[in-house]
């Protein structure tokens, strides 16, 4: 199915998946950068047509330095359809960790009447520790509904924080591994430029943000030896 070959070839995996800041880095998830907000995403590979992804996440911190977390995600065109809902929660451990935890469902659905739709559950749990304010070290394990089923999962995740540039290193293994490299550089927490790589295929990435008052709007493109150009666009309302 085409959906399923959109799933394999894009740099990401599904924690940020439609984070376009995380799509401009090669991929590599970003769970730390959650807190009150709203984001809108939209991601269309030129190579598939009309296939696209839609998003909608929000997150609210609670007392006691938790974190409540919803997202929705349609995936794919009116023929063939990939839908995935899900709800969490993150806390701080200690003053060094953090951990969290989300689960939903993941449904495939076509236009045609003699296709009977597939359910499955899905789930993710991470853990975030930080060294010295600027070595940060992430696991995260799960489900990933490539293809319409469930797979596990597990990424390992080494990031390196400076005052201006962020650089992240990961390797995800499934059926097989993926390693994603991206780097960040800001100026003044208002512009920021942003670039990776991915494996399995090889995916290069780019991408730009800009970040004003409550509001922050991220561009990432992939781009890819079969599917061309992905570009991938997402608004967000910081509350």
């Amino acid at each position: 199915m085409v959906a399923a070959i959109v799933n394999a070839a894009t740099a990401q995996n599904s924690f940020s998946a439609h984070d376009a800041r995380s799509s401009g880095m090669g991929g590599c998830f970003s769970v730390d950068t959650v807190g009150n907000h709203v984001r809108l995403a939209y991601r269309q590979p030129f190579g598939l047509g009309t296939v696209a992804d839609k998003h909608i996440d929000g997150a609210l911190r609670l007392k006691g330095g938790g974190v409540a977390m919803a997202s929705y995600t349609h995936h794919g065109s009116s023929d063939y359809y990939r839908q995935q809902a899900l709800m969490g929660y993150g806390l701080r451990l200690a003053s060094w960790l953090r951990g969290g935890t989300r689960i939903g469902f993941h449904r495939v659905a076509t236009s045609s009447p003699y296709y009977e739709p597939q359910w499955n559950v899905v789930g993710e749990a991470y853990l975030l520790a930080r060294v010295a304010g600027k070595v940060r070290f992430a696991l995260l394990l799960g489900t990933h509904p490539e293809g319409g089923e469930p797979n596990r999962r597990g990424t390992l995740q080494v990031g390196y924080s400076l005052p201006q540039v962020e650089i992240v290193a990961e390797a995800e293994a499934t059926d097989k591994v993926r390693v994603r490299v991206g780097a960040e550089y800001n100026y003044r927490e208002v512009v920021f430029l942003r670039a990776g790589v991915a494996t399995g295929p090889v995916v290069a990435t780019c991408g730009v943000g800009l970040k004003y008052k409550y509001f922050s709007f991220d561009f990432g493109v992939e781009s890819h030896n079969i599917l061309g150009l992905s570009p991938h666009t997402s608004l967000t309302l910081w509350l």
